[in-house]
């Protein structure tokens, strides 16, 4: 029986993720807020997803709240991924629990984040710089 190096990679990277989304739900925990990790299927999709959205350079973000609820809008669950989705892995939690949260963000992404919002079909990309300030874009996710 042979086996695939490309299938081994995989299995490789998904058991990093899997580390990785552990240590994300409980650092997550400790700011009071619950996390659950998206499949590895769904992880896959949504870095296409991600990969091929139409986006606006990045904006200053001098609200950061305001975007982030602006964003959201309605919904009750939203993903968050890290600024480098490669390593990252992505985690649905409450809206209003991120919101509770948010002034304690850059202590899980001290780089950015990106929030995911199924039903507009869209991402909110945050890129953190402690020199730059913070800047954003919203990102329309091809179906």
């Amino acid at each position: 029986m042979t086996r695939s190096p490309e299938r081994l990679q995989k299995l490789l990277r998904q058991n990093q993720l899997k580390l990785r989304a552990a240590e994300l739900v409980k650092l997550w925990s400790s700011h009071g807020v619950a996390a659950s990790p998206v499949s590895h299927t769904r992880f896959w999709k949504l870095i296409d997803r991600l990969r091929g959205g139409r986006s606006w350079p990045l904006e200053q973000v001098d609200d950061l709240r305001g975007a982030v609820s602006r964003f959201a809008g309605t919904s009750d669950l939203i993903t968050v991924m890290g600024w480098n989705v490669e390593e990252e892995p992505p985690l649905l939690m409450s809206t209003q629990a991120l919101l509770r949260a948010l002034d304690r963000i850059e202590r899980v992404y001290p780089d950015g984040f990106i929030l995911i919002d199924e039903g507009s079909q869209s991402a909110l990309v945050i890129d953190i710089d402690g020199e730059e300030g913070t800047h954003g874009s919203r990102v329309d996710l091809p179906i």
